[in-house]
């Protein structure tokens, strides 16, 4: 006979489900969303393979062998998504004065790798990014590198810098071309993210720009300008 998740916490754990029900409601509601997530019910049930789950079998393992390769910040971001809402690093328990309600969370890692985290930083970056763009149309560019250049770039990545700088350098010089304009000193309204990786996950270097069919100078005008003239 199959049995839900659900249905096995409530035969299991009857006894401390009857407990926490004796004293209220919500102290029942949080001790059964405890047990939900307890690791080894989600482990028996959710038969889910997330990147924490390959990273807790395989690290260990990768990292001895290649400790002379891994840069610092590859292995705190692997070891944060590890420990992410682990409550052996630590937690915040919070509970009312007025009844009997308590909950405890985690301490999560903030890292923008992280499945979890990461989509909280995805999308509070793109309401940060869309309150700051004027209200015209926008275009999506994409600026890449010679195959045979891109090695340099990881090699010495210092140099990644260079290509925001020659993104601005091409957008502006291409866009703000006469003398009233710069006089006006007008400005092009783009923004542009770096992606190290193609979709096929090698080494590709390239900029993501989004930008804007509209220059703004110093004095805030707005001047439209056309980024494609498409014939009908």
């Amino acid at each position: 006979m199959y049995m839900t998740k659900t249905d096995y916490i409530l035969n299991t754990y009857t006894e401390s489900l009857m407990i926490a029900k004796s004293i209220s409601n919500r102290v029942y509601q949080n001790e059964f969303n405890r047990l939900f997530n307890l690791k080894h019910i989600r482990d028996k049930f959710d038969n889910k393979i997330t990147i924490k789950d390959i990273f807790l079998n395989c690290w260990d393992k990768f990292k001895s062998n290649n400790i002379d390769k891994l840069r610092s910040s590859v292995i705190k971001n692997v070891e944060d998504i590890i420990f992410c809402k682990d409550y052996r690093k630590g937690y915040i328990a919070f509970s009312c004065k007025r009844c009997d309600n308590f909950t405890f969370t985690a301490f999560s890692c903030n890292s923008r790798f992280c499945s979890t985290c990461g989509k909280k930083y995805r999308d509070f970056r793109s309401i940060e990014i869309q309150s700051k763009l004027i209200n015209v149309s926008h275009r999506h560019f994409v600026f890449t590198v010679a195959e045979e250049l891109r090695i340099y770039f990881f090699k010495y990545r210092d140099m990644q810098n260079l290509l925001f700088d020659a993104v601005n350098d091409t957008l502006t010089n291409t866009s703000i071309t006469s003398k009233k304009e710069i006089a006006n000193n007008y400005k092009l309204g783009f923004v542009s993210f770096l992606h190290t990786f193609g979709r096929d996950l090698k080494p590709n270097p390239h900029i993501h720009a989004l930008v804007a069919e509209a220059k703004v100078s110093s004095s805030g005008n707005v001047k439209n300008i056309i980024i494609f003239i498409l014939n009908s």
